[in-house]
């Protein structure tokens, strides 16, 4: 999933692009920072096997010069009609593209089958 936001205009960073991509490991929630992207990576709990990791934002608020990333869970397009009724642990990678700069700080929200919480919070 892509969330296109805004090019580049102006001193404040800008969100060029977002995308989440799925992880087969379940790796504990970072932060990183390369160039002009922000990696956001971790895992949400799925209600079960029909699950899947979703991009639910990645919005950057130049007054507060933050980016918050939200993470969701959801039912995958092409799960049939039967999943494993079991807990699903979905890694995940969110990469954010920035133009003029890098956010000073990065929130991470996970919103999964646990609720919603910030996950990792980094200066950068």
């Amino acid at each position: 999933m892509t969330d296109n936001s805004t090019d580049g205009a102006g001193d404040a960073p800008t969100v060029r692009s977002a995308t989440l991509s799925a992880r087969e490991d379940r790796p504990d929630a970072t932060i990183e920072s390369h160039d002009d992207t922000v990696v956001c990576r971790g895992h949400v709990r799925g209600r079960d096997g029909a699950a899947m990791a979703a991009l639910g934002g990645a919005t950057y608020d130049a007054e507060a010069d933050e980016l918050r990333v939200v993470v969701v869970t959801e039912r995958d397009p092409d799960a049939g009609p039967m999943s494993i009724q079991a807990i699903a642990e979905l890694g995940y990678d969110v990469a954010v593209e920035f133009a003029g700069g890098l956010p000073g700080t990065v929130t991470l929200v996970e919103d999964d089958a646990d609720g919603r919480r910030e996950a990792f919070v980094a200066s950068l």
